[in-house]
């Protein structure tokens, strides 16, 4: 039977990541945190929101649609897959424009944190070079 991971609708970089680390099932997936995901090597915030959404998909419909890629290879789904296949086609059509609005969103919410931490650190370094002055009162 074909590993899970690549029934699931995952992009190259989260099967070849997950492949890597030998974690090649839905169980494996969960049973990790996202903090433990998050420690493998070239997997980010991205491809953990990938990772998370793909396989609450596959687990609700129980892998029953998983996009005819293992067709013919996994027995456990293959019949299943060619019957699913056009219902299953609407269901990836719309699960990956909502993907790309939430992916979408989190890159515009990232790309503004950055643009505030860079302009934060450009305040402290003009303000780093400012010649401080000191004034003395004198008393009466």
């Amino acid at each position: 039977m074909k590993p899970e991971i690549f029934c699931m609708d995952l992009s190259v970089r989260a099967v070849r990541v997950l492949a890597h680390e030998g974690i090649l099932s839905l169980s494996q997936i969960d049973a990790m945190t996202d903090r433990e995901l998050l420690r493998l090597p070239g997997l980010g915030r991205l491809t953990l929101l990938e990772i998370r959404a793909a396989a609450k998909v596959f687990a609700q419909d129980e892998g029953s649609f998983c996009q005819g890629i293992c067709t013919g290879y996994c027995e456990r789904h293959k019949a299943e897959c060619e019957v699913e296949w056009c219902k299953g086609a609407e269901k990836e059509a719309e699960w990956r424009r909502q993907e790309q609005e939430r992916i979408a969103t989190e890159r515009e919410r990232l790309g503004r944190l950055e643009e505030e931490s860079r302009r934060k650190q450009e305040r402290l370094e003009e303000e780093s070079r400012r010649p401080i002055s000191v004034v003395y009162v004198q008393g009466k």
